[in-house]
Formats: C-alpha cells, structure tokens, sequence
C-alpha cells in the first residue's frame, strides 16, 4: 500500500515539475520576444578557438550566425545591447551604393544561408565560412505551448474525473446508467454494482 501510494506521488511530481519547466520556458521565450522589439541584443560565444556563434535578437527575430575561421582567431564571449535603430545611417548608406542589407528591426522573419568569404590579405587577413539563420520568436513559443497544453489538458481533463462512477473493467462513466436503473454497463457489458467505482483524488497523477 505504501509503495503504491509513493509512486502515485512521485508521478504527481513529475507531473508539477514539467508543468514547471514548461512555464518557466514559455515565459522566457514571451520575455525575449518582448525584449527584443525594444532594444537590439548581440551575444558573441566562442565554441572553438576557430568558431563563434553569434546571436542577435531584435524586431520579434533572433538571428543565428555560426562562423568558422581558416584558421585560428581570437574569439571572446561579448554581449551588446544597442537601440534597433543605431545602424540605420550605414544602412541606408550602404543601399545607396547597391548592398542590400536588413535593418535589425525589419528583417526576414524565416532565413536559411550559407556563404564563405576568402581572405585578402591585408584588409581581410583570414577566410571564414558562415551560415545564417532567422527565426520568429513566435515560432519556440508554439513549440514549448504545445507540450505545455497537453499537460494542462491531462490534468484539467483527469480532475474533472473526480466524483464518477466508472465501470471497472472498461473506465465507462456509469452515471447515466446507474440513473436509469440499468445493471448492465453499456459499452463492455459489465455487471453494474460490485464492478461500479468511484474517481477519487488520489488516483489521479495530478
């Protein structure tokens, strides 16, 4: 009796702790997205003395840029935080010249590219190959929801079990049946009386 009663508390944490995690997630990803149509952040991390991700999130978009080097590069950890607009000038000046370029705050919500750029020596001493993705911060809060949802669902839709009477051979809620006098479980045929159970709170899993 008393293990029966540890796992069903034990499941009963599991169950809280992703509900949890799952909150805790989607409320990052809300904040970030909030954050990131008031001010422009840029995270600079070294993976590898010839690798760094470099992650820029303004306009409702994070921008993932991973570089790798020819050869060797000093690569520290740097995170700014700028207003979207401060590159607007060069922006608009480089356009004038017919290099197309995104402003931070307008640009493609779904981007997938690749490049790689060869040194010229002196100016652009080593080479690097780059590979750039855009995604709408819409897109990981759908996806942490969704899990998010479905445990909601589980524990709304088992809490409103509490009070039935279900048949215990097929879980069929016996309330409509009991209330026409019928001693036949409906959907297995299941003698209605010895076999009926009523949903406690204890046996749910949260």
């Amino acid at each position: 009796m008393s293990d029966g009663v540890n796992r069903k508390q034990s499941r009963k944490s599991r169950i809280r702790w992703r509900r949890c995690v799952l909150a805790t997630m989607l409320a990052m990803v809300v904040g970030l997205w909030v954050r990131s149509c008031l001010v422009l952040d840029q995270v600079t991390i070294p993976l590898s003395p010839r690798t760094e991700c470099y992650v820029e999130s303004c306009g409702g978009v994070v921008l993932f840029w991973l570089q790798t080097y020819d050869q060797a590069a000093p690569v520290k950890f740097k995170w700014a935080v700028e207003d979207p607009h401060y590159s607007d000038s060069a922006i608009h000046r480089s356009r004038s010249y017919g290099i197309m370029m995104d402003f931070p705050w307008d640009r493609p919500h779904f981007k997938f590219k690749t490049n790689h750029m060869p040194a010229f020596p002196p100016h652009i001493p080593v080479g690097w190959r780059v590979t750039v993705i855009h995604m709408p911060y819409w897109l990981p809060a759908v996806i942490v929801s969704l899990p998010l949802l479905w445990v909601l669902g589980i524990t709304i839709r088992r809490r409103r079990q509490v009070g039935q009477v279900r048949c215990s051979a097929c879980g069929y809620d016996l309330r409509g049946t009991l209330a026409a006098g019928r001693t036949e479980c409906p959907e297995c045929g299941a003698a209605v009386g010895d076999g009926a159970k009523r949903v406690e709170p204890s046996a749910l899993d949260g």
